[in-house]
């Protein structure tokens, strides 16, 4: 098997022999007003946490919602349980109010984070918590939006 370092300037994303990727920082998108997490969310935090844990990635989670701290808390306790399940232990999760735009918001995090690759689920899409066209103008590195 080969390794050869995949990049753009900004992605340290590696390409592997086998046709593999390894994705070494991943970003998950959740637009859930839910502090218990939607189906959707759920099987997005689980993917992206299977990957994290396959991938040895450092997982980013960028909770878009106009919550109060107690919501906070609630859906931070159930992120870490679902993570904590799936063996995926590093991680980070910030909380981003709306006053831009979330699609935008969410290119500026991928992009200071240097984010190898976005998940979200596609409920944020069909709710319209977030525009997937402007998404696709500002977000820096591939994205996966997930049914």
């Amino acid at each position: 098997m080969w390794n050869a370092s995949v990049t753009d300037g900004t992605s340290s994303t590696n390409a592997r022999g086998d046709g593999g990727l390894r994705y070494d920082k991943l970003m998950l998108a959740l637009a859930d007003s839910n502090p218990y997490l939607s189906e959707g969310s759920r099987q997005a935090l689980a993917t992206t946490a299977h990957m994290a844990t396959r991938h040895g990635s450092k997982l980013t989670i960028v909770v878009l919602d106009e919550g109060g701290e107690e919501k906070e808390v609630v859906r931070f306790d159930t992120m870490s349980k679902e993570l904590h399940n799936f063996g995926c232990t590093d991680f980070n999760v910030f909380t981003k109010d709306l006053s831009q735009k979330p699609s935008v918001v969410l290119g500026d995090v991928a992009d200071e984070i240097k984010a190898d690759l976005v998940v979200l689920s596609s409920d944020a899409v069909h709710e319209k918590s977030v525009d997937a066209n402007l998404l696709a103008e500002f977000m820096p590195c591939p994205f996966l939006i997930l049914p």
